[in-house]
């Protein structure tokens, strides 16, 4: 099913109340929104996935969706070579300890933490299998979108320029002419800018973030979500 991110576009009186002074116009904010088949979250952390989710367009489940992964050099290195050591069990450790209900387990091999799937009160070893099976199924599903061309946006947070055109490049050329990348860094700023890069297929951004500014709300700040995901 076609879908457009966010599934609405904002009126020019909402567009008001909600867009902060030294908004740059160069967003093209008048321009109709794309039209996706999927809207995959790569990351670093949950932010994405709760962005996707309350906009009504995570219609499924993939395998960075709820991790901890602020390495990109090892998310490009989990596409690359096509996820075939992810949550190997070798490679796990739990981290330190947490106040929710799941354990914090490192993955030491892609320097990834899953932070919400192992139970927090079996060992990892007696979980394991049964965290393994639902993981490998969001990668095969992830996986089987390769070489389908499929209008596929892919979102990632706090890239550098040369790393966002590196990771966009690649899912380019694994998941074909219509996947596109947005990349959206978090500043301290209250305000919001497009960063420019030389390529048709990959879009940054830079937004305020509530979680680093104020250590308040992790889901991020929803108005400026909001406002550029209206035009993508």
């Amino acid at each position: 099913m076609k879908m457009g991110i966010f599934n609405r576009f904002l009126g020019s009186e909402e567009k008001k109340s909600i867009v902060p002074a030294g908004f740059d116009p160069s967003l093209g904010i008048s321009a109709e929104p794309r039209v996706w088949d999927a809207v995959i979250s790569l990351g670093g952390t949950c932010q994405v996935a709760h962005q996707i989710k309350r906009s009504g367009m995570r219609l499924a489940s993939y395998p960075f969706d709820w991790l901890f992964s602020t390495e990109p050099e090892y998310v490009i290195k989990a596409f690359e070579d096509d996820f075939k050591d992810f949550l190997k069990y070798e490679n796990l450790d739990e981290a330190e300890k947490t106040e929710t209900e799941h354990k914090r387990v490192t993955d030491k091999y892609y320097h990834m933490i899953h932070q919400h799937i192992f139970p927090l009160d079996e060992p990892i070893a007696d979980s394991y299998a049964s965290v393994k099976e639902i993981v490998d199924r969001r990668v095969r599903r992830l996986l089987s979108l390769q070489g389908k061309n499929m209008s596929i946006l892919f979102i990632r947070t706090d890239l550098t320029e040369d790393q966002a055109l590196r990771l966009g490049d690649l899912l380019h050329r694994k998941y074909g002419k219509n996947a596109h990348l947005l990349v959206v860094n978090h500043i301290k700023e209250f305000k919001m800018r497009y960063i420019p890069l030389n390529s048709e297929y990959i879009s940054m951004f830079e937004i305020y973030d509530e979680n680093e500014n104020t250590g308040q709300r992790w889901q991020g700040y929803d108005p400026h979500w909001d406002v550029y995901c209206s035009v993508i």
